[in-house]
């Protein structure tokens, strides 16, 4: 079987928390190495700029993280997309439930 490519992470700093690297054409070049087709593509990168902020949860990075807090004001957040994780809904409200628990 020949090498092949799986999965692309880059970051920086303790546990991959950095800006994301954006690509326009990056799920192409992904879909051509998985179909294995050979046309060369060179990546062809956002003009914009980004920046990625982390909400971290109290105890993170550790095995003592707090959870069942309430998220409070991220609505108020515009012009920016946040991404969620370590979050759950609980009776209608936004609570903590791991580390990592917003970026923006």
């Amino acid at each position: 079987m020949s090498p092949m490519l799986s999965n692309i992470t880059a970051g920086w700093g303790p546990g991959i928390t950095g800006g994301v690297l954006q690509a326009e054409n990056d799920l192409s070049i992904c879909w051509n190495q998985y179909t294995r087709e050979t046309e060369d593509h060179a990546i062809e990168h956002v003009k914009e700029h980004a920046v990625t902020i982390v909400m971290a949860s109290g105890g993170y990075p550790g095995v003592n993280i707090k959870k069942d807090y309430k998220i409070s004001n991220l609505g108020n957040i515009t012009e920016s997309t946040i991404f969620y994780a370590g979050t759950k809904e609980k009776d209608g409200e936004m609570i903590t439930s791991g580390g990592r628990i917003a970026g923006q």
